[in-house]
């Protein structure tokens, strides 16, 4: 594809805690904030699927928020299905790269590089786990340098609404900056009423721990209402 590109659409997936329209509300939980991941950019994408392997590359020039300049983005996932008696499982690596990047509050410029493992599991017809697992590989400032995260996902077939579901999920986000930690939980129940309409009640708590000021927590309460057509 050659194009205005969104780059989320083909790195970081996650079949449980990929889409915050259907499933997490929470970045963390969505894809790693540890990681940039532009979009609507002019570049190149390209998917290659061989048996049960997948490479996806995305290079896009990119307009900085912070300054009158582009930078270049460079991302890399090599992914493996496995399909088993438990049922099926993705397994990703995504390597991303920025050169000349710039971050508010900072003058110079540098890179911004990651790697993160995208895992997904499925366990029978009414349980799947996931988990994500991201460092910074350079040591630039910023608010994040490893994120650590993990939940599952219940089938409604267990209560006899097979397209419901029930999402459960954790990140532990380790800081770079002035924050030393973040620690997220959110959960959610997703009512499909029909093939166009679903409805999904979501609670988060979150903690920020800085090392110099007093921390922060609460809760967030949401209601999502979703319309495809």
């Amino acid at each position: 594809t050659v194009g205005i590109i969104d780059a989320a659409a083909y790195l970081d997936h996650n079949h449980y805690a990929n889409d915050e329209y259907t499933q997490f509300m929470n970045a963390a939980l969505s894809n790693a904030p540890n990681a940039f991941f532009p979009s609507y950019a002019p570049g190149v994408a390209a998917e290659w699927h061989i048996h049960q392997w997948t490479l996806a590359g995305v290079i896009m020039e990119v307009h900085q928020e912070t300054a009158d300049t582009t930078y270049g983005y460079y991302g890399l996932q090599v992914g493996y299905r496995l399909e088993s008696s438990l049922g099926v499982g993705n397994y990703r690596i995504v390597l991303n790269r920025e050169s000349d990047f710039e971050q508010a509050g900072i003058d110079s410029s540098g890179s911004n590089n990651f790697m993160i493992l995208s895992l997904d599991q499925q366990v029978g017809e009414k349980l799947g786990l996931f988990a994500r697992i991201g460092s910074r590989l350079d040591d630039e400032p910023i608010n994040y340098k490893a994120i650590f995260s993990g939940g599952a996902d219940f089938r409604g077939i267990a209560w006899g609404r097979k397209l419901d579901n029930i999402g459960i999920g954790l990140a532990r986000l380790k800081g770079g900056g002035i924050l030393d930690s973040t620690t997220i939980a959110e959960t959610y129940y997703r009512l499909v009423v029909n093939p166009y309409l679903a409805l999904t009640a979501d609670i988060q708590f979150m903690q920020d721990r800085y090392r110099t000021t007093r921390d922060i927590e609460g809760f967030v309460y949401s209601l999502r209402t979703t319309f495809n057509f």
